[in-house]
């Protein structure tokens, strides 16, 4: 896997050497990269700069330096670098209701659009962040990939939300997977939009398979199971909508929230119309308040469970536990890249599949504390 520098105008400039690199690739959602380099070899690579990690002419992931630490020792220098993937420019971005007015000139209340999900966020990206932008708001060098038919219908009716937050919530409705990184051999980025991948039956991960080793699971309780929805108005005038996960109540019981969602509707439409708007504001809570379940996965790659080759993030694919099969997506791939330890002196890539949703913050903190005791332990073996 190399690492590729990047100018502003999307052209490589160079390639530099690293130790080590943790990626956390996401469904629907910016990917990170933590990169560990010789200072020699970082001492242009600053805040803001852009970097491009690829395997074999096949970009893995692409995106700009949000953040550099240094740290310098009698016995070693070392830079470290994080970097947050393109689709996290998306995040300074808002769907305006109307796209070819200014924010603060004549727009409408709220967007409306329904399609396949595929298509309703490749318009999205394009009139807000694409050619059809107001210029000001153009993301330079972006392309939108044709997406007709892809997905599941959805519907997008929501005031200025932010494009990245719309991607993953309605990506995750309409079973697609998104991504937003630079193109191999061109001076552009490209935004695309792709169902998601059946895999249950041709990737199997279990031991008696031999594609399973290890099995790192964590569960949570949720957090609501009824989400309790108040509309636009005041006091009694309010109109209350209840909905529930009845999956979950049957498991947990009933944990009610209350849902302020008076900004999610519009007092002056049908109230059928206003009953849907928070009838999704509802879902989206008890979703975000849904029992968390994680399950990271040591595997071994076999010629049915390559990565990449034969799963990749937003795969739907099996996991066996216990006699137990389950179907689960594939919300997160951690992939570790060591320089050198692979086969004829190569770097060595490893990479886990993590099922099922968990707290990405959690998650973040727990790498960046076991990445410092594994260069802690580095230093001491090195002396």
């Amino acid at each position: 896997m190399r690492l590729r520098v990047r100018d502003d105008d999307l052209r490589f400039t160079g390639e530099r050497e690293f130790r080590r690199a943790d990626l956390v690739l996401r469904w629907n959602k910016p990917a990170t990269a933590t990169l560990e380099l010789p200072a020699n070899q970082a001492e242009s690579l600053v805040r803001g700069c852009g970097v491009v990690l690829d395997n074999a002419g096949e970009i893995i992931l692409s995106g700009r330096v949000v953040e550099r630490r240094r740290d310098d020792t009698p016995d070693d220098d070392v830079v470290e670098l994080t970097v947050r993937s393109d689709l996290a420019l998306l995040e300074g971005r808002l769907a305006y209701p109307d796209y070819e007015e200014d924010a603060d000139g004549d727009q409408p209340k709220r967007m409306d659009r329904s399609g396949p999900a595929g298509e309703v966020l490749a318009e999205m990206v394009e009139r807000h962040a694409g050619t059809d932008a107001l210029s000001d708001r153009q993301i330079d060098g972006l392309t939108v990939a044709d997406a007709s038919g892809v997905g599941e219908t959805v519907r997008a009716r929501r005031r200025f939300p932010v494009v990245a937050e719309e991607v993953e919530r309605l990506g995750r409705k309409g079973k697609v997977v998104c991504d937003l990184k630079q193109v191999a051999g061109q001076q552009e980025l490209e935004f695309t939009a792709a169902d998601q991948a059946d895999r249950t039956r041709s990737v199997v991960f279990s031991r008696s398979r031999g594609t399973l080793v290890d099995v790192e699971s964590e569960t949570t309780m949720p957090g609501a199971t009824v989400a309790i929805v108040a509309g636009p108005g005041e006091g009694a005038d309010r109109l209350i909508v209840e909905r529930e996960d009845a999956d979950a109540v049957a498991e947990f019981g009933r944990i009610e929230a209350w849902v302020d969602a008076r900004n999610d509707a519009d007092e002056d439409d049908p109230e059928d119309d206003q009953v849907d708007d928070l009838e999704a504001a509802g879902d989206d809570a008890l979703d975000e308040k849904a029992a968390e379940e994680r399950i990271a996965l040591e595997v071994v790659e076999s010629e049915s469970a390559r990565w990449r080759a034969d799963w990749d993030v937003g795969d739907l694919v099996t996991v066996e536990i216990d006699g137990e099969r389950l179907s689960k997506t594939i919300e997160e791939v951690e992939v570790e890249v060591l320089a050198g330890d692979g086969p004829d002196g190569g770097p060595a890539v490893i990479a886990r599949p993590v099922l099922g949703r968990g707290s990405p913050r959690r998650r973040l903190r727990v790498l960046e504390r076991v990445g410092e005791v594994e260069r802690r332990q580095d230093r001491r073996d090195r002396d």
